[in-house]
């Protein structure tokens, strides 16, 4: 809780101490976010897995992947056509799940980086089923489905679900 209220009082601050899209879009800032949320948990905090497991990409290509993603990104939010930050945001959200880039604390670091890039843009964070989706049950279910769309392209329940 301490990271969440210290990164989105840095994206929200004004001058110079203020993140936006491009100091959040960037793999230093996906890493650091994941230390300050988990730091205190596990020592292993902001540094990318080094073993592959039964979902994620390689490992060896984590690095290279959170760089183009945070790359593609940039053109998502704020590019010549941008897209819709809803949409930017849920695609940007589903594509670091999938990467999976940490041992454990995936889903609810790029929950927060979704909303972090979200408040950047003055947008409102959000809502994720108003439940803990730490916890089995039905919204998780319904989150993981719209997750599992989303791997064949269907963002449609993702959308719908992330301000459900």
């Amino acid at each position: 809780m301490a990271a969440r209220l210290k990164w989105r009082r840095r994206v929200t601050a004004r001058g110079a101490r203020r993140l936006g899209l491009d100091q959040l879009l960037d793999h230093v800032a996906v890493r650091d976010l994941h230390r300050d949320m988990y730091g205190q948990v596990w020592t292993w905090a902001g540094h990318f897995r080094q073993r592959d497991t039964n979902i994620g990409i390689t490992f060896w290509k984590v690095p290279e992947a959170v760089s183009n993603l945070v790359a593609d990104a940039r053109y998502w939010f704020a590019g010549p056509h941008a897209m819709p930050l809803d949409t930017a945001a849920a695609r940007f959200h589903h594509k670091l799940v999938e990467i999976h880039p940490f041992p454990n604390g995936n889903g609810r670091h790029a929950r927060e980086l979704a909303d972090l890039l979200l408040l950047a843009q003055g947008a409102t964070p959000f809502t994720w089923g108003l439940a803990n989706l730490v916890d089995a049950g039905k919204t998780r279910r319904t989150y993981i489905r719209a997750l599992q769309a989303a791997d064949f392209g269907d963002y449609t329940e993702l959308e719908a679900f992330v301000r459900s």
